[in-house]
This record gives structure tokens, sequence and C-alpha cells, in this order.
């Protein structure tokens, strides 16, 4: 698992390299919803609902042709713990053009407008649904790939046995660790529910005909 998720971020920052050395920009998002205290697979069902919701909305398809957004790479994040397990996307947005930081600021906003709308007709209001992170790569394109995967690290810094830990969210093989650790029955309902809730669900998602790079992955978008 670690392995496979080194190479998909070593693809990633390869992409992203190759997209803004041919005249493109990037930009990161976060699209979150309300964090009730349901079971984890209507969360993941929720997700899938409100992104399936806008993007077929005529709204977003607009957005994307007014700023050039060619192409984009969804991430499925989990925090878990006993209660309040929180899964969210995490968006890595291919404009075709060297766009200003404002300008994507602004794709963004209205993003999560369009998010939030979405969110309300599909049933799922809260105000999570409206207050959406975006921002851009702030330290390297590495930093970021490695962030965005991290969720496939094993980290041996990490004590699965200090008790602080049970109570806190937590990426999903730490989150194993400690119920190993700690044999706690609660625990264990979580992450049997986790196991259901991700069942045959893409972690990693890009967009049609995502452009990887130069390495012979599909380069049926051009960048200007």
């Amino acid at each position: 698992m670690r392995y496979h998720y080194w190479k998909l971020g070593k693809k990633l920052k390869g992409a992203i390299d190759f997209w803004t050395q041919s005249g493109g920009a990037v930009y990161t998002q976060t699209l979150t919803l309300p964090n009730r205290n349901k079971r984890l697979i209507y969360k993941h069902e929720d997700l899938a609902r409100v992104w399936t919701a806008m993007g077929k909305t005529k709204s977003f398809v607009a957005l994307k042709r007014q700023f050039g957004m060619q192409q984009s790479l969804r991430v499925l994040e989990d925090v878990l713990g006993v209660k309040y397990s929180f899964p969210h996307f995490h968006l890595t947005w291919f404009f075709q053009q060297d766009l200003q930081a404002q300008e994507m600021e602004a794709f963004c906003r209205e993003v999560a407008q369009i998010w939030e709308l979405s969110a309300n007709k599909c049933g799922v209001r809260g105000v999570q649904a409206s207050k959406q992170w975006s921002g851009p790569i702030q330290r390297s394109t590495t930093s970021y790939c490695n962030y965005l995967f991290k969720h496939g690290y094993l980290d041996l810094n990490f004590n699965p046995e200090d008790p602080n830990n049970a109570k806190q969210g937590l990426k999903p093989l730490d989150y194993l660790r400690v119920l190993v650790a700690t044999g706690d029955f609660e625990m264990l309902k979580s992450w049997l529910d986790y196991e259901q809730a991700t069942t045959h669900r893409h972690r990693v998602q890009p967009s049609k005909h995502f452009q990887w790079g130069e390495d012979g992955s599909p380069h049926t978008t051009k960048v200007q």
C-alpha cells in the first residue's frame, strides 16, 4: 500500500510539473459536508451524491469552461474516530492558462457555492457545506503530493499505545494500529463500518482523459 501511494504521488508531481511548465496553472480545494453523528457509510454516500449532482449542473460546466479548468484529481480522505469520522474530498484543479491566484480563488469560491446548492438539493444541509478551504500549493509539489497520499504511509514515530490517540481523529492505518494495540470494542465497530463504507470506492479519482505527463499517459488535453 505504501509503495502504491508513493507511485501515485510521484505521478501526480510529474503531472503538476508538466502542466505548469507547459503554461498552465494548478490550485487546490477541499470539499466537505456536515459532520453529523451518523454511520460512515451514509457520509460516503452523501459525498458521492453531492459530487455527482454538482458535476451535472449547467453552472459547474459553464464555470469550468469560463476559467479554462481542463482536468482535476479528486482524492478521498477519511479521518476516523469512534464518533464523527470525517470523510472529505481534496481537489487538485488544473487550469489551461497561467491564471493569477485571485482568479483561481474566484473559481473555488463559485465551486463552493455550487457545492452548497447541490448539497441542499440532495438534502445534505449544514454550515460545513458552505465553508470550503482553497489555496495554492504552499511549500513544494513534493510536499503537497505526500500530503494528499499520507493515508498510505506508516508513521514510525506514531505510538499506538498512547491513550490520547484513541480520542482524536486518525488516518485509517493509524486508527487500525491503535485498535490492534488496545483491543477497544468501540473502535472495532467503527473500523468495520469504515470497511463497509469504503468497499469498491475509488480513493483516487482522476477526471476523464486525465493527463499525467510525458511518460506515455493520455494526452487528450492540450495545454496552450
